[in-house]
């Protein structure tokens, strides 16, 4: 009897010890996952990760880190994963001990690629953080400044811009305090090719305007257009540009027509959008300057009482930019009639835009579009109008592709 219960009970501790085995064999993937992903792998999922968090990546990236201590140290040991934009903003209050370590300690984890910096400033609260930013010039890759006084620039050392590519400027007055700006330093950035800018005097600013690819412009301070006519001819080998609230002639300048055009022989696409502020308009001697060759795309978007000359703008563009096979018009539903339109586009007029197969767009925020051949078959005498929405046309058979 005996015998018998001591084999009962080394059979049911038997069952029970395989039962814990099959337990931990299904439990042990689930317990520890971590180390049978290899390090390569890990890193391609932490950039998925990051990278469909957008303006959230380092809160994304510093949950990761709290997973494990092997994810951490992957995490913390590979700067790829932090050389992304860091948006600080001082302009409240004066940055905590803690916080000016936490940013120092995250730009160092990204440490030695180069980094976006993205900052906003004022003089009184600026000085330890822009002792961190300015510490790692060298590594800039792009930099955005928000109503920041950036004197400092001029103190940095040779060849420290060497990475720099892109640049934002925006430099206001807000609340009464005047952000200054006179800098010489982007002279000495050769890989400098992207600059916007929204400052209130450009011409105290020096940029290598003849390297840049691409210029963005956004004139609220409403300097004269001739300013950025000027700026322009400085730059030879931009091949986008894109101008807002650019402020029209209130009367066309004596001899507009003969002066001596600007060519920029690399440009593919411009915008222009004129001020809507304006009293008067005269929007042709803007283009009169222009020598676009290579211009595919153009986009104008007119101010309220935008001075049009379909005549003149045609035979500028003729000359102009021969190639142009897009132009978008913004605004211009109260100013032009198909005859306008017929006399720009038809082989008959004064312009022939590159390819028929090109696409005339009469409103971006919709992109209606009116195919040219379609609309070279209109009625001259026909007009047409849009509403304030250009959500329909009053003419209703005229040939819309949506």
């Amino acid at each position: 009897m005996l015998a018998d219960s001591s084999h009962d009970e080394i059979r049911d501790l038997t069952l029970r010890r395989d039962e814990k085995e099959c337990l931990l064999v299904f439990l042990k993937p689930l317990l520890a996952p971590i180390r049978k992903v290899p390090a390569e792998l890990l890193l391609e999922i932490f950039h998925i990760i990051i990278a469909t968090a957008r303006d959230k990546w380092l809160k994304q990236l510093l949950v990761i880190s709290q997973v494990s201590g092997h994810w951490r140290q992957l995490a913390c040991t590979t700067p790829q994963l932090w050389n992304r934009k860091l948006k600080i903003n001082f302009w409240q209050k004066a940055p905590s001990v803690s916080y000016l370590a936490t940013t120092k300690t995250f730009l160092d984890r990204s440490a030695p690629l180069p980094i976006p910096i993205s900052f906003k400033t004022v003089p009184s609260h600026a000085s330890p953080f822009e002792d961190l930013i300015y510490n790692l010039s060298s590594r800039w890759r792009s930099l955005y400044l928000y109503d920041s006084d950036m004197r400092r620039l001029n103190d940095l050392p040779m060849n420290a811009l060497e990475v720099l590519e892109s640049v934002t400027l925006i430099l206001r007055m807000r609340f009464g305090l005047y952000i200054p700006l006179t800098t010489s330093a982007f002279l000495e950035a050769p890989r400098l090719r992207s600059v916007s800018l929204q400052i209130q005097n450009p011409g105290s600013i020096l940029m290598p305007w003849s390297q840049l690819t691409s210029l963005h412009v956004d004139n609220t301070f409403e300097q004269p257009s001739t300013v950025w006519l000027d700026i322009l001819a400085k730059c030879t080998n931009l091949v986008v540009a894109a101008i807002t609230a650019l402020s029209p002639w209130d009367q066309p300048p004596p001899g507009s027509n003969s002066m001596q055009p600007i060519e920029l022989s690399r440009i593919t696409s411009l915008s222009v959008a004129f001020s809507w502020q304006s009293e008067a308009g005269h929007i042709t001697p803007f283009f009169a300057r222009l020598s676009l060759p290579a211009l595919t795309t153009l986009k104008i978007t007119f101010g309220l009482l935008t001075a049009w000359s379909s005549t003149e703008f045609s035979e500028q563009f003729q000359r102009r930019a021969p190639n142009l096979v897009e132009l978008k018009l913004i605004g211009v539903a109260r100013l032009l009639t198909s005859r306008d339109l017929l006399f720009i586009l038809s082989s008959d007029g004064s312009v022939r835009f590159g390819s028929r197969s090109g696409t005339f767009l009469l409103d971006a925020e919709r992109e209606r579009s009116v195919r040219f051949s379609e609309l070279l078959n209109l009625e001259p005498e026909r007009t047409f109008a849009f509403s304030s929405a250009f959500e329909r046309v009053r003419t209703p058979d005229f040939p819309v592709i949506i």
